[in-house]
């Protein structure tokens, strides 16, 4: 004898309904009008069901951009709602190690980024073009032959502004021609150690630098013009006018004689040191200006 099973849905607590194939040796079967009412009914408690849970769904508050609520059991993956961007501050922003301890140099400040040594001095090659009618790129070029023609001012063209090294690249020949007259006028010396020594030799014409020697000469009516080279190529600074070496004359000149003075000035070419001006000379942490620069907000 052959059964057949019809089941409810999964959603439904409907009762089962179990159909037979009619058997003579038993009662009569139900008739179809039970079984058809049978089904309807467990058709309708599923419709129910599922009209309930939509209704509960619906009802719950929007969520926020129009999505959706779930309707399935794994709840889908939903989009934060917050963003990551990075973004430039104005703050001062210091170097620090991999630890994060700020480090212990004198310059601490971090420079933005992008900010590198680079572009600015393309700012600047770009910015004062115009005014020195000079390419800009030409401009960046000459910058970067300045430590090869002055190798004894690396370190003080590492701490010039960028518009001044721009201003300085811009009269690139005229620093040429300068170096070989310095060469052809001081032929022992090192041209290069003087330009470092004193900048402003530089500018300085044929004439300008030739009465800061005579002042010189004035000083020493009774040296050779050996040992007045000898000390101009150790002391380049001489050569500003003389002040300094009015200083330098007032502070030992009762204590030593010219020869005695000439002769210490060729040897040690710091002695003249002790002699220069104090104004203009930062007083470290006590500078009201040093501290001003260090704490002040970009």
């Amino acid at each position: 004898m052959r059964h057949a099973r019809f089941h409810a849905p999964a959603l439904s607590s409907a009762p089962q309904v179990r159909l037979s194939t009619p058997n003579p040796a038993k009662a009569a079967a139900p008739s179809a009008a039970a079984t058809a009412a049978a089904v309807n009914g467990a058709a309708a408690r599923c419709n129910a069901s599922a009209s309930t849970t939509s209704t509960a769904s619906s009802s719950l508050p929007p969520l926020p951009g129009g999505e959706q609520h779930p309707t399935s059991s794994p709840t889908p993956a939903r989009r934060a709602p917050w963003q990551l961007s990075s973004y430039f501050t104005n703050n001062q922003t210091r170097h620090t190690d991999s630890l994060g301890n700020v480090l212990g140099s004198l310059d601490t400040l971090a420079d933005p980024p992008g900010w590198t040594p680079d572009s600015q001095l393309r700012l600047a090659a770009e910015a004062l073009a115009p005014s020195l009618q000079q390419d800009a790129d030409s401009l960046v070029h000459q910058v970067q032959q300045l430590p090869h023609l002055l190798p004894g001012m690396q370190g003080a063209l590492r701490l010039m502004k960028p518009a001044e090294l721009v201003r300085m690249a811009a009269e690139l020949e005229s620093i040429l021609r300068q170096l070989v007259d310095l060469r052809v006028r001081f032929p022992q010396a090192d041209v290069a150690a003087m330009v470092a020594a004193y900048p402003p030799l530089l500018r300085m014409s044929t004439d300008q630098l030739e009465a800061a020697v005579a002042a010189v000469r004035a000083a020493f009516p009774g040296a050779s013009e050996d040992d007045l080279e000898g000390m101009l190529a150790r002391n380049a600074a001489l050569l500003d006018g003389g002040e300094i070496l009015q200083r330098c004359l007032a502070g030992v000149g009762h204590l030593m004689s010219k020869p005695q003075i000439l002769l210490t000035l060729q040897r040690d070419p710091t002695f003249l040191f002790q002699f220069e001006s104090l104004e203009g000379v930062s007083a470290g942490e006590r500078d009201a200006e040093y501290l001003s620069d260090m704490y002040r907000c970009r």
